[in-house]
């Protein structure tokens, strides 16, 4: 018998002792999307490159395998023929911001750049703002829940607090979802990319600098040489 009740008691404190344990073993928490750490700049990306690639296929391919799964998604991918009739692909990408340089370096790499738009937004003070409109409203809702538990109001003072509750409750979703979604943009940056079949000749520096500094001003001297030579004909013209 004592053996018996020695041997539960055993059990018993092993089974505590695992209770206690359990939370510091278990992993930590992800952070949440909201998270705001005061002094972080925050910045959003938007991305559209228009690349001519020779070999399509080939070209096609590493497009669709650049992005590995661990740094982004390949939202979509869609194919067609463009008006000349060459193959096109338009692929729309997400991908995690300490990545986007290499997928774009990656990318233009595939061909001739057509098309290259990118640009980043500091929504630093955005953040702040909705985060502090967050803190406001939370405190806010939680002032109007204390009141409504009051005992001795009158109906329509319950109703007016159960009102502001409610108003304050939706305003507080709209801000922590605002605040979540544009945390989650300066974490993952969209890249819009279009593939197209074909050779692009570029312009060499010097060629594009012959047809936009050398050609205009020779043929500003052309028109001030024949300008000249018809003043002075005017000129020998009246001295006749």
């Amino acid at each position: 018998m004592h053996r018996l009740l020695a041997t539960l008691g055993v059990l018993i404190a092993g089974l505590v002792l695992a209770q206690d344990r359990a939370p510091e073993e278990s992993e930590p928490s992800e952070p949440s999307e909201a998270s705001y750490a005061p002094g972080t700049i925050y910045q959003t990306f938007s991305g559209r490159l228009v690349v001519a690639v020779d070999d399509f296929e080939k070209a096609s391919a590493e497009a669709k395998a650049a992005l590995p799964t661990d740094r982004g998604t390949l939202l979509n991918i869609e194919e067609s023929r463009t008006k000349d009739d060459l193959d096109e692909i338009f692929l729309e990408y997400v991908v995690r911001a300490d990545y986007a340089d290499e997928l774009l370096a990656s990318l233009t790499a595939l061909g001739d750049v057509i098309v290259e738009e990118t640009g980043l937004t500091d929504v630093t003070k955005r953040v702040g703002e909705l985060r502090e409109e967050v803190d406001r409203r939370t405190a806010r809702v939680a002032e109007l829940e204390e009141r409504a538990d009051r005992p001795g109001m009158t109906m329509d003072d319950r109703i007016a607090v159960q009102r502001d509750l409610s108003r304050e409750k939706s305003e507080l979703e709209r801000a922590s979802g605002t605040l979540a979604k544009l945390v989650t943009d300066t974490r993952m940056y969209p890249l819009e990319v279009t593939l197209v079949e074909g050779h692009v000749d570029r312009m060499t520096e010097i060629e594009e600098a012959l047809f936009t500094i050398v050609l205009p001003g020779l043929a500003l001297l052309v028109a001030a040489f024949f300008l000249g030579r018809l003043v002075g004909k005017r000129g020998r013209g009246k001295d006749a």
